[in-house]
């Protein structure tokens, strides 16, 4: 699962408290991240007591000052102390490097910078295969100038902080994911007449007119047939694309959204004038369908699972390991130590990307979903399988009926949004299942939610990262918790 491009303070809280125990000195007064984000409290500087840090004026802005980059953050930013024990967080720095930096920012616990000048480098530093994997540029690929090795250290090293306290045993990072041309869906801002993504810790946005880690049929559409679609959009329209099967054969579906304004009848036109054309199979233009309504994902690395219908503006795995992979290593956790096929509960199922797997294990198989669209897959999933059953209503909604009237699962699959399960934690504590397999695509929030676990007697044993998404900072995750 992919977030927003922009950190949020309670992102920067976090990585501050994330870098507590890694670098040399201590933030004394930072709190258990559960209170961080409980309190939304400013970030406790970084120091050896609980002393008051220096003034602001310590470290002007403008000022260059000489690092030591120590690690990376959690979100790609490279992390060293000024020469006042303030932590400073460098986009484009890589663990290691001695280098230059401008300071841009200064808060009350840390300090931003610009990478001026590198005096010392990493061994693990390479050149991106893109010009705009730089700080300033295009906010995709934070991590493209390092080895594909030190990136998945750096990964590996983001969730075993983030689970520390959980008792979870970290596995070795999985990287089933090709470097470059695996990104199967993508969404772009029309800006000056131009597709765009959002510019790192920005508001603002860097035009493209090629992406190396986007699938080469999908960078082909959007980013060389789309000038006249892009026109008619208008300032702020969108366009989603997703790469995938219709009839065995490789196509691209669209998503678009109109600016205030703009024509909705013409942006029709155009979209049937594509299809027409066979540039795309299908597109989605608010709630209208025009053509094909959706692709199918399934990946012939996993024929088995059988197919996975999904849209461009719903939500997908951003790779195919996302679809095949990762639904095997969920059905893999599910299965060991019973004598029978396991009864499921899913929640968050989406469109079936898990539920394949689990359906192959025998057991019944209840999945909850939300959106209707998803839900409606399911249904059609449903037809061919007799022991799946779905709820087509929230999470939040369907536990307190189910926990009151059943049925009884004794497995429970998640995998809820970027911001995690808090709030259902206590309903999943008082039912009945003795296993939980969590996925997840935000560490910090992962090791929350297993923290609390734990006080309803689910004890975190493992915890799989997986690096679906190579260059990024996203790294997802598969947890095993037992009672």
């Amino acid at each position: 699962m992919a977030g927003p491009r922009g950190a949020t303070a309670l992102a920067l809280f976090a990585r501050l408290a994330f870098y507590a125990s890694a670098l040399p000195t201590t933030i004394s007064s930072i709190h258990s991240l559960s209170a961080l984000t409980a309190e939304h409290a400013p970030p406790t500087p970084p120091s050896d007591s609980a002393a008051a840090p220096p003034p602001p004026s310590s470290a002007p802005l403008g000022v260059v000052a000489r690092v030591t980059l120590s690690d990376l953050a959690a979100g790609g930013e490279a992390v060293g102390r000024l020469a006042d024990g303030r932590v400073v967080f460098v986009p484009g720095g890589a663990k290691g490097e001695v280098v230059e930096v401008a300071i841009d920012a200064v808060h009350k616990g840390y300090a931003r910078g610009s990478l001026r000048r590198i005096v010392t480098a990493s061994p693990d530093r390479v050149t991106p295969p893109c010009s705009l994997a730089a700080p300033g540029r295009c906010g995709g690929c934070p991590l493209m100038h390092l080895r594909p090795s030190a990136q998945q250290t750096a990964k590996h090293s983001w969730v075993a902080r983030a689970v520390r306290h959980s008792g979870a045993a970290v596995l070795p990072i999985l990287s089933p994911t090709p470097p470059l041309h695996y990104r199967l869906r993508a969404r772009l801002v029309v800006t000056a007449g131009q597709l765009s993504f959002a510019q790192a810790r920005s508001s603002q946005r860097q035009a493209i007119a090629d992406c190396p880690v986007l699938h080469p049929q999908l960078a082909a559409v959007l980013l060389g047939q789309t000038a006249h679609l892009c026109q008619l959009l208008g300032e702020g329209g969108t366009i989603a694309g997703l790469w995938g099967h219709l009839h065995g054969v490789p196509s691209v579906q669209l998503a678009v959204e109109l600016a205030r304004g703009q024509s909705r009848a013409q942006v029709r036109e155009e979209l049937r004038r594509l299809l027409a054309a066979g540039v795309i199979s299908g597109a989605r233009l608010g709630e209208e369908t025009i053509g094909a309504p959706s692709l199918d994902l399934a990946s012939p690395a996993a024929a088995a699972l059988g197919p996975l219908a999904a849209s461009a503006d719903g939500f997908a795995q951003a790779s195919e390991p996302g679809h095949s992979l990762l639904p095997q290593l969920v059905a893999a956790a599910v299965q060991p130590g019973w004598d029978h096929p396991p009864s499921v509960l899913e929640l968050y199922a989406g469109s079936g990307n898990l539920t394949r797997a689990l359906l192959g294990l025998g057991g019944t198989v209840l999945a909850v979903e939300g959106d209707p669209r998803a839900s409606e897959r399911l249904q059609v999933l449903a037809h061919g399988h007799a022991q799946l059953t779905v709820r087509a209503q929230s999470v939040e909604a369907a536990l307190p009926v189910l926990l009151r009237d059943g049925p009884r699962a004794e497995v429970i699959v998640l995998d809820p949004p970027r911001g995690g399960a808090r709030a259902i934690v206590p309903l999943l504590g008082a039912m009945s299942a003795r296993r939980i397999v969590y996925v997840s695509c935000d560490a910090m929030t992962l090791g929350r939610d297993l923290g609390e676990l734990a006080h309803f007697g689910f004890q975190p044993r493992t915890v799989q990262p997986i690096d679906l998404m190579p260059h990024t900072a996203e790294v997802e995750c598969v947890a095993v918790l037992e009672r």
